[in-house]
């Protein structure tokens, strides 16, 4: 019988929890989303072996993908 592999834990979609932090929320610092996406990443990992831990992105890469985001036309910074 074939062997079957565990299945790599999901990740959170930054582009969905951006979408859904800022329509709940509304307008916010980068610093702070960024700040609730770890959070959220906390919770995810409670309870899991330190090998099955997931990562948040970092604070740069967020903010190319808030850039991107912007470029699309999909977030418009203020101030």
């Amino acid at each position: 019988m074939a062997e079957v592999k565990a299945r790599r834990p999901r990740r959170i979609p930054t582009g969905q929890f951006i979408r859904s932090f800022l329509l709940a929320k509304g307008e916010e610092h980068p610093s702070e989303i960024h700040k609730a996406l770890h959070l959220e990443y906390d919770k995810f990992n409670q309870g899991r072996n330190r090998k099955e831990r997931l990562k948040p992105p970092t604070f740069h890469s967020f903010l190319n993908y808030l850039h991107q985001m912007k470029l699309f036309g999909l977030v418009e910074f203020s101030g």
